[in-house]
């Protein structure tokens, strides 16, 4: 068949871990990126390693075919060496039998691992580039100073991961970014034509994320008062996330609004710390630390809120909270740390805060809410302006073409 007449294409995704209890926003838009390929035509496989829980099928994805490996190794060492084996047994089957045309990889090890898969020779190789993985492990990893015994392995993690993601970007046909941020950080750290890299944004499931019934029903199904005023930001709590610079922030601004109340979503290392800063500054009685979000109760949350902050210090790939929140018509105020400014100042500029401080932070969301004409006519255009730029149906039919194209002229 002429490569050109071909338009139903068999890709294979490929990312390293994924559960449907916690996927966040990586394992977001790879499963994005899956079941709007099938609606477009194209048949899709999907491959990863199963840490354990709910996994992806035909039920959440129909018309999917799934590949899957399991790794209980404890140790680092030992559960890395394993990894890289059963990989590549399990990648070299999964070609075999599905005889992918393109191959989409959505994170290093897999990417690394199809280098070594005689299968994929003369496949394209596209990679979803989300943020470098070094610099992730970097954000994500806490040591302390007396952690003397596990610095060396921390040292090492770095680097090898820095490696195996060059490795496994130099074959890559096309590398894939969700924005210009994350563009120009590719280049800088791998040396990366310009040529060879593609911005597709990543979209909001405008279905699932949409006002319903109003701020009042939204807080009565969260549970959150109705009387307040509500901040919420939803994040891993990591450090690079910023929520310390938000509580110090919220402090300020109980000083000016008694009623305000902080909701601080989401789980990670760094919960314990915050609650206890939360202590320590005197407002844990304003500030309400919900955990990990259930899916389904997730756009009730943003509904419920004021206003949306997203006080990132480093390395916001792209920030899918911001088109969740956006989609739900609730204004976000975001730090210019990444991408949240280019999401922003298409919508409005006067929501981009002009720092990673909490005297910044603090000033924005003041100005904001002694502003209620322009938070309403925000609230009122917000999730028209994610209809129009970032919906699924757009973002789908990017993607689709793409790989089209990348399939024709390899």
């Amino acid at each position: 068949m002429d490569k050109n007449a071909k338009k139903n294409l068999n890709i294979l995704m490929a990312i390293d871990s994924l559960t449907l209890d916690f996927y966040g926003g990586a394992g977001a838009v790879f499963l994005d990126y899956a079941s709007g390929l099938i609606k477009k035509g194209h048949n899709v496989a999907i491959f990863f390693r199963n840490p354990g829980g709910r996994i992806p099928s035909e039920k959440e994805i129909p018309g999917v075919k799934v590949y899957t490996y399991v790794n209980n190794a404890s140790d680092p060492l030992t559960f890395l060496i394993k990894d890289i084996v059963i990989c590549l047994r399990t990648l070299k089957n999964a070609c075999a039998e599905f005889k992918p045309d393109v191959i989409n990889l959505h994170h290093p090890l897999p990417a690394a691992a199809a280098r070594f898969v005689p299968e994929t020779d003369g496949c394209p190789r596209v990679h979803s580039f989300q943020a470098p993985w070094e610099l992730e492990y970097r954000c994500h990893k806490i040591l302390k100073k007396s952690d003397i015994f596990a610095w060396p392995w921390h040292l090492i993690n770095i680097q090898a991961r820095n490696l195996i993601e060059k490795f496994a970007l130099q074959k890559a046909s096309k590398i894939v970014v969700l924005s210009s941020f994350m563009a120009e950080l590719l280049t800088r750290m791998h040396a990366i034509d310009k040529e060879r890299i593609v911005k597709i944004p990543a979209s909001v499931d405008t279905e699932r994320f949409k006002p319903s019934g109003g701020m009042t029903a939204a807080r009565r199904r969260t549970g959150l008062p109705e009387k307040r005023t509500v901040i919420l930001t939803i994040r891993r709590l990591v450090p690079r996330m910023g929520v310390e610079n938000l509580l110090i922030a919220f402090k300020q601004l109980l000083q000016e609004r008694s009623d305000a109340l902080l909701v601080v979503g989401g789980a990670g290392p760094l919960l314990g710390r915050l609650k206890e800063k939360s202590v320590e500054l005197g407002i844990s009685g304003s500030v309400v630390f919900p955990g990990y979000i259930k899916e389904d109760l997730l756009a009730s949350y943003y509904e419920s809120a004021d206003l949306f902050v997203l006080p990132t210090l480093e390395l916001e790939g792209f920030g899918l909270v911001t088109l969740e929140a956006l989609a739900c018509g609730t204004p976000v105020a975001g730090t210019p740390a990444g991408a949240t400014s280019e999401i922003l100042s298409q919508f409005d500029k006067r929501l981009i805060i002009d720092g990673t401080g909490h005297e910044p932070i603090h000033s924005k969301i003041s100005q904001l809410l002694a502003d209620p004409a322009l938070v309403s006519s925000l609230r009122n255009s917000a999730r028209e302006f994610v209809l129009k730029n970032f919906s699924r149906e757009v973002m789908f039919e990017k993607v689709s073409e793409f790989f089209i194209k990348e399939y024709a002229e390899n």
